[in-house]
């Protein structure tokens, strides 16, 4: 799993429960598109790295919005 963890939800969410603006962002005019992946129980990304669990380290059922 790569990229910036950003936010961790321990409970109900979705894959699409949290969104950059236009899908994506950029950082200094440099050609590279930033996207938000979501990794958790139903996301087709896979499930979250129990490893990386930062909530409750004894929940697997966690989300990682990462980007």
């Amino acid at each position: 799993m790569h990229g910036l963890s950003l936010i961790h939800v321990s409970g109900k969410a979705k894959e699409d429960s949290f969104k950059l603006i236009n899908g994506h962002t950029t950082r200094d005019d440099l050609p590279y598109k930033y996207t938000m992946r979501a990794y958790g129980p139903e996301s087709s990304h896979g499930k979250a790295n129990i490893e990386q669990n930062l909530v409750d380290e004894k929940k697997e059922n966690f989300w990682d919005f990462r980007l």
